[in-house]
């Protein structure tokens, strides 16, 4: 895949060590994948809904969101920015021309020793073909090896 992610920091957050990755993806577009937080759950349940309907994912109830979201990580779409001097790209301490939204989810759940199942992956019908998927895949693998799994899957019906 042609997407790129590139580490932009290391932070502690509620005790356990969270990244965020900036992903560039085929579609010159600028995404951050992060740890997702409880005021991401609903997004999450609307970006995963349409999945859930044509049966491609499994449907979920809220609460089972709100339980698992320590699991997940969400990919967040960066919105341009403007400067003061009216020109995109920022530069003189610009504003945003969009609040975030969430463009693509994952979940990775230890289900033994050394085994976890990926779950609930997902992307916005936009950002098909991008990369993004991809990017999230290789993110929890990534958080998988980091602690100790050797294994990792992924049921598809």
């Amino acid at each position: 895949m042609n997407s790129t992610a590139v580490m932009t920091h290391e932070h502690l957050l509620a005790g356990r060590t969270t990244r965020r990755a900036e992903v560039y993806g085929v579609d010159d577009s600028r995404r951050v994948l992060r740890p997702a937080r409880p005021a991401d759950v609903r997004p999450i349940a609307e970006l995963v809904r349409p999945y859930a309907e044509r049966r491609v994912l499994v449907s979920k109830d809220l609460i089972s969101y709100f339980e698992d979201i320590q699991e997940f990580i969400v990919a967040e779409e960066v919105p341009d920015v403007v400067g003061h001097d009216g020109r995109d790209g920022g530069g003189g301490g610009g504003e945003s021309l969009a609040a975030p939204r969430i463009v693509g989810c994952g979940a990775l759940h230890v289900m033994w020793d050394d085994i976890a199942e990926v779950r609930t992956l997902a992307v916005h019908p936009e950002a098909l073909g991008t990369g993004l998927g991809s990017a999230i895949l290789r993110e929890l693998i990534t958080q998988a090896r980091e602690i100790g799994l050797k294994r990792v899957f992924c049921l598809a019906f």
